[in-house]
């Protein structure tokens, strides 16, 4: 069975869209062009779909949130988005493996989430203040970074004491390391904090006493 071939000139317009040239043809080898939106977006568009008025401008420019993408916001928004739901993302395992999702109203449309959440404020990320919940409203802020690092679900409080041994007496902002001492002989060890809750042997001191 034959098809006829529609050609599409450059510079054709079919209502945002105007064709560039012929692009690549799509997976089923239906032929497809290179578009420009009104707006500058561009975008490789099935040739029916073009003909049939399928697709007539940009996401942005259908969505009324023109302006907005490529901003801080979309960026973050888009984000989340994709490590709760997408489980390719390398940071899925710690957030839609475990249930963590983005509410319906903020994962089908950008706008719902500027709204409830605004500018982003110098400084600060987007934290949920129950780290075993979702992204919604109710349970998302700016923060800064010191507070989300207080409010990490493997955050180790210092004075914490382990093994009845090592006592953490800090716990620096961008680093997974921390100062112990021996309860007991006053010795210091600079280790990452997450070893002391599994593999962290306890102070040659101890050892000594109990042999």
């Amino acid at each position: 069975m034959s098809y006829n071939f529609i050609n599409i000139k450059s510079n054709t317009k079919f209502g945002s869209w105007t064709v560039l040239k012929r692009g690549k043809n799509n997976k089923f080898g239906s032929a497809a062009y290179d578009c420009r939106c009104e707006c500058g977006y561009l975008k490789t568009i099935d040739s029916a779909d073009l003909r049939r008025k399928k697709s007539k401008q940009c996401p942005a420019c259908r969505e009324r949130i023109h302006g907005m993408i490529g901003t801080t916001e979309y960026r973050i928004w888009a984000g989340i988005k994709q490590r709760c739901h997408n489980s390719k993302d390398n940071q899925y395992y710690l957030y839609g493996k475990r249930g963590i999702i983005v509410c319906d109203e903020w994962r089908k449309d950008f706008r719902n989430f500027y709204k409830d959440m605004g500018n982003k404020p110098k400084g600060m990320t987007i934290d949920r203040i129950d780290n075993n919940k979702g992204y919604c409203k109710e349970n998302c802020k700016w923060a800064t970074p010191k507070e989300q690092a207080n409010n990490r679900r493997d955050n180790i409080k210092v004075g914490t004491v382990f093994k009845d041994c090592w006592k953490m007496l800090d716990h620096p902002l961008n680093s997974n390391k921390s100062t112990f001492e021996c309860i007991h002989c006053g010795k210091k060890i600079v280790c990452r904090r997450w070893s002391f809750k599994y593999d962290r042997a306890i102070c040659s001191c101890r050892k000594t006493k109990s042999s």
